[in-house]
């Protein structure tokens, strides 16, 4: 609801703003000139609207080329040879492992009821 309001609230204060600053700076308002800022005001409110969004995708787009461009560009992973895994990074000894089902956890649930 707010970004509806934001929407609509916005031009308003734009053009209050735009006609307020006009005769402030001793300009005559006549109604040609308000009504020709306002049809302008009405074509540019879309566009200033998706300028936020047309900037955070450009940058979205920006980013995801460089990391395309860093993997594609990144040296070959060397092979593993066959043969016995001696030297392995990581070991587990007497070690147990558990997926908890969520669905499986919700049936045993509703039979214990």
């Amino acid at each position: 609801i707010v970004n509806v309001l934001m929407y609509s609230i916005i031009p308003l204060f734009i053009s209050i703003a735009t006609f307020g600053t006009y005769v402030l700076l001793g300009n005559k308002l006549d109604v040609a000139s308000a009504l020709t800022a306002l049809a302008l005001f009405e074509i540019l409110r879309f566009p200033l609207f998706m300028f936020p969004t047309t900037i955070n995708n450009i940058v979205e787009a920006s980013v995801a080329l460089n990391r395309i461009n860093k993997f594609l560009r990144s040296p070959e992973h060397e092979c593993i040879a066959s043969g016995s895994l001696n030297n392995a990074g990581l070991e587990f000894q007497n070690a147990s492992f558990v997926y908890e089902n969520k669905r499986f956890l919700e049936d045993e649930d509703q039979n214990k009821n």
